[in-house]
């Protein structure tokens, strides 16, 4: 989340402070803490992507967790705020990584997309997590804090592969280094779908995961081709012969 944001939250970001928590030990018992938190999260994210928000409870997460249900609203209060930290847990992680990779310079751009490429087409490649996003997407139509989530999530996700992008082809505007972005991401979306409920009969999914990865870096660099390099102009057709 941008600072800027946080700012109208009331909260100050301070980067001494920010620097003596990232030297700091955790306690034992912070550690124990934040195994808790993880723990729970864990399950929650595990209910969410079976039951959606439907079968989102805090009396059940409590108990497949292992804990009493007071115990779980010590840490997380309503059933509403653990929704959102469940959710912002599983986004962030990613769209963290994925930014790492955008500004990795110890690889070329090619390589940072086909890194990209490769880690989302393992995630995808779990049933639980496409369950999840498939769950995720209607009930950011439903909730507002979840609607700010994905909407955070997917401009920080469209603007690491707009980076990468960007650099495999620097001739681009920006624009057009964007609109690729949306269409490898919404291509990459489909594939969440089709992996969860694509009927029997379809293609061995490895082959779809290939196919899908080769047609994405082509798309790429072939992308704008036809103005960088014009077709050559058609011959005019020859007309037919006057008879006598």
């Amino acid at each position: 989340m941008p600072l800027d944001s946080w700012a109208g939250r009331g909260i100050v970001y301070d980067p001494a402070v920010a620097a003596r928590l990232l030297k700091r030990k955790d306690s034992e018992r912070e550690k124990s803490r934040n195994k808790k938190i993880s723990d729970i999260l864990a399950v929650a994210v595990n209910i969410f992507a079976q039951e959606g928000i439907s079968g989102f409870s805090i009396r059940r997460i409590a108990s497949e967790a292992g804990i009493s249900l007071s115990t779980l609203q010590h840490y997380f209060g309503t059933r509403d705020n653990l929704l959102v930290l469940t959710i912002n847990s599983l986004l962030a992680g990613y769209i963290a990584d994925y930014t790492d990779i955008s500004r990795d310079t110890r690889l070329s751009p090619r390589e940072r997309m086909v890194k990209v490429i490769d880690d989302l087409l393992q995630v995808i490649s779990n049933p639980l997590i496409c369950a999840f996003y498939v769950n995720l997407w209607p009930t950011a139509t439903k909730a507002d804090p979840v609607a700010d989530i994905v909407r955070e999530s997917y401009t920080q996700y469209y603007e690491a592969l707009t980076t990468i992008i960007s650099g495999m082809r620097p001739e681009l505007s920006l624009e057009k280094a964007s609109t690729l972005s949306c269409l490898i991401g919404s291509q990459i979306d489909g594939l969440v779908v089709t992996r969860l409920i694509a009927p029997h009969g379809l293609p061995d999914w490895e082959v779809i995961v290939d196919r899908s990865k080769a047609a994405w870096l082509a798309i790429i660099d072939d992308f704008d081709a036809q103005e960088v390099a014009p077709a050559p102009a058609r011959k005019p057709a020859r007309r037919p012969r006057a008879k006598d």
